[in-house]
């Protein structure tokens, strides 16, 4: 080879491995800001509950089609290894991951518990960590909070509407304007609701709950975003989640977060304590504020005799009055559709899914599915396009006549009132039903007309 050939093929050998250590070494966006951003997030939400600590248990980040992180491990599993643009407890690799929901809170990782988060659809820095740090206290309340209660929320009543909007405005403006009134006409308010309401008392549950895992979030975020910014989102919150469709689930988040981050400015002692024994946010500032009936009764006459008050109320009968007439429309529609009730049993009621659904007074819920999908060892479950009833411990569809069903390899059909076990399912509807699972039980009700799926894992 020529001197001045050789010398130029040199230089750009050299080019190159400059240019791919600095690919190596340079922070690839937004994987980078990924970690920073729960790394931080996670030490502010320690913080903010003494004892939890969301990177305890190591994350690992699957990325469809990019490979995955692994945050917060002290060793590196086969095919990890360090990242270059981060701190030894950050490792990458270009392996594949499947968890089966987008959050998984035990996921086995070549032997090793993890947490795990499947990302498929863009990574959105600020969402992602808001996701991982408010999951991954659910998983510390199941350790530490005690004396937990359950209920669903089962009041309609314009009334309660219009005055738990109230509560969540007064409640805004203690956290926008420091108003201390607010918090006392909050309390105010809540105890009308519940002489007017009694089983209004079963929203506890949520606010406990969301509330508490809300409020830790709410701290996280604060260390990407400026902390006027967050509190004004949740002020915002507690402004416009006041509608019958929050009344069940949404509103009590803000709620909840809003009375924690209270009770932090009021130093009130041991709160989170009383909080981990079975208290709840509201319940805790209500003893705090000690308002006597006498104060109560005339800061609710004072909000309520406020025109916008009655306003707020025609509004709600009027939003009631809606949700009922298009809860009977979905069960109407849902009830008419041809074919035998399909229901899916305890670990087979559980999927990820996409699309509305209406929450239903009998504590039932009817989703018109974009997608219903599990995928994991074993079991394999795609629903598009079609209702989705879902129950505490079931789910159920409608499977159509023209459904193929397998069992063992075999074509199978419904018949009498019998139960058939199996050591292999398929289900086809194309393009709506693709269901396939190993060994299980399934039961044959109503004359043929109701099927029961349950998996052998839950006859353990």
């Amino acid at each position: 080879m020529p001197d001045r050939l050789r010398a130029s093929f040199a230089v750009l050998i050299v080019a190159f491995s400059v240019h791919a250590a600095l690919d190596r070494d340079s922070p690839p966006r937004p994987k980078a800001d990924l970690v920073a951003s729960v790394q931080k997030a996670s030490a502010a939400a320690s913080r903010a509950w003494p004892g939890y600590d969301p990177l305890g248990q190591p994350l690992l980040v699957a990325i469809k089609g990019e490979g995955a992180l692994l945050i917060g491990a002290t060793t590196y599993p086969n095919g990890f290894e360090r990242a270059p643009w981060a701190d030894a407890s950050v490792s990458v690799s270009a392996r594949s991951f499947t968890p089966r929901f987008s959050y998984v809170r035990a996921f086995d990782l070549d032997g090793s518990t993890v947490t795990a988060m499947l990302i498929e659809d863009g990574l959105d820095v600020y969402d992602w960590t808001s996701y991982f740090v408010h999951e991954r206290f659910h998983n510390a309340q199941d350790a530490r909070f005690k004396n937990r209660s359950w209920g669903r929320y089962t009041v309609e009543d314009p009334r309660d509407v219009a005055l738990a909007g109230l509560e969540g405005r007064r409640l805004a403006d203690w956290l926008e304007h420091g108003d201390a009134e607010g918090v006392r006409d909050f309390d105010a308010v809540r105890r009308l609701r519940r002489r007017l309401f009694p089983d209004s008392w079963t929203e506890i549950w949520e606010e406990h709950s969301e509330g508490t895992a809300e409020f830790v979030e709410t701290v996280g975020n604060e260390t990407a975003w400026p902390r006027e910014s967050v509190r004004r989102l949740l002020a915002q919150r507690l402004r416009t989640q006041g509608r019958i469709a929050d009344m069940v689930k949404w509103r009590h988040y803000p709620i909840g977060a809003a009375l924690c981050l209270w009770l932090d400015a009021e130093k009130e002692r041991d709160w989170r304590g009383a909080v981990e024994y079975g208290f709840t946010p509201s319940q805790i500032a209500h003893a705090r504020l000690a308002m006597t009936p006498a104060e109560a009764d005339r800061r609710v006459e004072a909000l309520t005799l406020r025109p916008e008050y009655a306003e707020a109320v025609e509004a709600a009968r009027r939003d009631i009055a809606r949700l009922k007439a298009e809860r009977e429309r979905w069960s109407d529609e849902y009830g008419s559709l041809q074919g035998r009730r399909f229901v899916l049993t305890r670990e087979a009621a559980r999927a990820s899914h996409s699309g509305p659904w209406l929450d239903y007074p009998d504590g039932t819920s009817l989703m018109r599915a974009k997608l219903w999908s599990d995928d994991r060892p074993g079991y394999r479950i795609r629903l598009r396009d079609m209702f989705v009833r879902r129950n505490v411990n079931t789910s159920e569809f409608i499977l159509s006549p023209q459904a193929v069903i397998l069992v063992d390899g075999k074509p199978w059909a419904p018949s009498g009132d019998t139960h058939t076990v199996f050591r292999s399912l398929s289900i086809s509807a194309p393009p709506h039903i693709e269901l396939t699972t190993g060994p299980g039980d399934l039961g044959v009700y109503y004359s043929g007309r109701t099927l029961f799926l349950q998996l052998e894992e839950a006859r353990r």
